[in-house]
Order: structure tokens, then sequence, then C-alpha cells
């Protein structure tokens, strides 16, 4: 006997790349090349051999590179910026009154039903491994990963 079951509805899709940007670092840290599928990462090239220049200010990866090998793979933590909230909780109209603060749920953090219309953190994950020409580093591949995907 055959059992019918009804279809599920299907939401929308939407593209959501994969990696945000792929750059090739020379030895001292000089991105060379980058290719991007976002806008979420800067444009242009910078020196990631500071952290100070890479994004959110936060990227430490160039001091890990030098330390690798060839065929090694250098995989970070999930890096990007803090998105704050005012109010922990329901975000509501009574709650912002409550702590004298103008209601904009939009620009607070989203937090699922407590506040559906917040500001989604947006992360990355930087892999990375080097580049050899005739058995010398001569550079780094990386990847900065979309968190979304993990």
């Amino acid at each position: 006997e055959f059992h019918y079951r009804v279809p599920e509805s299907v939401l929308p899709s939407q593209e959501t790349p994969l990696y945000h940007e792929i750059t090739f670092v020379d030895i001292n840290g000089q991105e060379q090349i980058k290719v991007q599928s976002s806008n979420l990462l800067p444009s242009q090239l910078n020196d990631v051999s500071n952290p100070a220049n890479t994004w959110s200010k936060a990227e430490d990866y160039f001091i890990h590179l030098k330390k690798l090998k060839a065929g090694e793979i250098y995989v970070s933590d999930v890096i990007g910026p803090y998105v704050p909230s005012k109010i922990l909780g329901p975000m509501t109209p009574s709650r912002a009154a409550q702590k004298n603060i103008p209601f904009t749920p939009e620009q607070e953090a989203y937090a699922g039903k407590e506040n559906p219309v917040g500001k989604k953190f947006k992360g990355i994950v930087r892999w990375a491994t080097p580049v050899v020409r005739n058995d010398k580093i001569i550079g780094y591949l990386t990847l900065a990963l979309n968190h979304d995907h993990i």
C-alpha cells in the first residue's frame, strides 16, 4: 500500500558565498592578489602582518602562517565584529522605555524570537596554506570562509 506525504513548503533560497575572499599574501605579509565574492571585507590590499590592518582589527593569522610547512593548513577561530545589544531578553517598546532608551530593535543584536529584526553577526574563518615554488615558500593562499556555512 502506498502512503502519500504532503509536500513540504520550501522557503525561498538565496545565494550566499562560501568564501568572502581569496588572497595571495607574500612572505612579508603584504596581500598581492585579492578576489572577493562579497563586500563584507575591505577591497584594498593590506599588510596583514599587522593585525590593525586586518578585518575587525582582530586577525593575527600571519604570525601563524610563518610557522607552516609546505602542505600544512592554518584554520583561524571565528573572527568578526561584536554586535552589541542594550537589552537582554525580549526587545519590546516597554523594555526600551524601562531602560530609557529609544526602541530601535534593528540597531540591536539579532536574538531569534526576542529580536528577529536585529543585526546579525557576520564572521569568517580564515584558512591558509603556503604556496611553494622550487621547494621554497613564496607566499600564502588564504580563504575567508563565510561562517554562515559552519
